[in-house]
């Protein structure tokens, strides 16, 4: 998932950084063609690991989101729930055993594999690009104008205690900016 963000949304999302950095204010100001990939685009784009033999760490590296290249300037933490984790460790202390018993039959998988199912596969599939690139970028258009288009608004809140006041203060604000429509 690509998305075009403000650098606030490493605190929004809990997320930290593993190699390299996040945006600059020049970034954003001038639109560069910069992200920052989770670990799962890592995996997909340069090989995991077990494929490689070697942690790969792909700063620096150009990779092409809807044709236009990008260059790799930071990389999250990789994320994954104890589940998985144990269940890693121990694929990789237990390899499977082969045999040529005909009678053993194909291997089934469950669902749609580990990634999928992992609460923190999402965290690990992201791409974060500058706001003000994305919005450059990948704008849509309506006769030469451009058409700002938001997919959703993270608020985060000092505390439960000031959570209603919040939100009805984000309903406010967009009750105006929708021109009265919930």
């Amino acid at each position: 998932e690509t998305v075009g963000v403000w650098p606030a949304v490493l605190d929004m999302n809990l997320h930290s950084l593993a190699h390299g950095r996040f945006f600059t204010p020049i970034d954003e100001e001038q639109a560069s063609a910069v992200c920052v990939i989770g670990t799962g685009i890592r995996d997909e784009l340069f090989g995991t690991f077990e494929e490689t033999g070697r942690e790969i760490i792909p700063l620096g590296e150009i990779i092409y989101l809807n044709s236009q290249p990008f260059t790799i300037v930071g990389m999250l933490t990789h994320y994954e729930s104890e589940g998985t984790r144990r269940a890693r460790e121990e694929a990789k202390n237990n390899p499977p055993q082969t045999t040529n018993d005909v009678t053993a039959g194909p291997t089934h998988r469950r669902g749609w594999g580990h990634k999928h199912w992992d609460a923190f596969w999402r965290k690990n599939a992201t791409i974060y690009i500058p706001l003000n690139t994305a919005w450059l970028r990948f704008r849509a258009a309506e006769m030469g104008v451009p058409i700002a288009r938001l997919s959703d608004i993270d608020i985060k809140v000092a505390d439960l205690g000031v959570m209603d006041k919040a939100l009805q203060q984000a309903r406010n604000v967009l009750m105006v900016t929708h021109r009265g429509i919930e």
